[in-house]
């Protein structure tokens, strides 16, 4: 799994290859402004956009966290089957991380799925919290998403998976529920913004084939 430095480091790394990735569909619709039907042009362009590269990755990160959600569910303390899907979880996470626009943004999602940087140490002292004063909230599984960003997303099950002190603080039985819980908001969220991007594509939402608004939603996307 990744460290916190790590991921900051693969987020440098996200940035510049969002900036790659921009560029050549810049340079595809720059160049199709001198075809005939430049218009349609465009619009497949950020059709083609949609489909091959946002939607897949949508798709593959509400699997893979719907699967570690399953995961913890059917045996949180099956430790290296947790840690298998929570890498295959973060992986997916990390290659869909940079569409950081649209659906991931709404609701502060993209916040509540990985809250870093996280410099004061939120995220462990709610956790530490939570399991201390063993709060019941991780038992209403329909109350866990009106938590605050710091007790939420993929640095969370991290911490419960892998911290030296958080991974064996408290009663287990209470560990696994918190698990259960953070997963199972995890897998919801992502699923919404698999249905939200789905829909959008559905309905030809962004692709009106003007080259002036797909060329802004292009830069808009990364």
């Amino acid at each position: 799994f990744l460290s916190r430095t790590e991921y900051g480091e693969m987020q440098v790394l996200r940035i510049i290859r969002r900036g790659v990735t921009l560029t050549c569909w810049l340079v595809i619709a720059s160049a199709s402004t001198a075809l005939a039907g430049a218009q349609q042009k465009h619009a497949d362009i950020a059709t083609g956009l949609l489909t091959q590269h946002i939607l897949p990755r949508a798709e593959n990160l509400a699997v893979a966290t719907g699967n570690l959600a399953d995961t913890a569910a059917g045996n949180c303390e099956a430790e290296s089957d947790l840690a298998a899907a929570y890498d295959e979880a973060f992986d997916a996470w990390m290659d869909f991380s940079h569409l950081n626009f649209g659906p991931l943004t709404r609701n502060n999602r993209q916040f509540k799925l990985a809250f870093w940087p996280d410099k004061r140490g939120a995220a462990r002292r709610k956790v530490t919290k939570l399991i201390a004063d063993a709060d019941p909230v991780v038992f209403a599984p329909n109350s866990y998403d009106q938590m605050p960003i710091s007790a939420r997303g993929f640095f969370v099950v991290e911490l419960l998976l892998y911290d030296a002190d958080i991974s064996v603080a408290g009663p287990t039985e209470y560990r696994c529920q918190l698990l259960k819980s953070v997963t199972r908001d995890i897998a919801q969220m992502t699923a919404q913004i698999h249905r939200e991007w789905a829909d959008a594509i559905e309905q030809g939402l962004w692709v009106t084939g003007e080259p002036e608004t797909v060329k802004a939603f292009l830069q808009k996307a990364y």
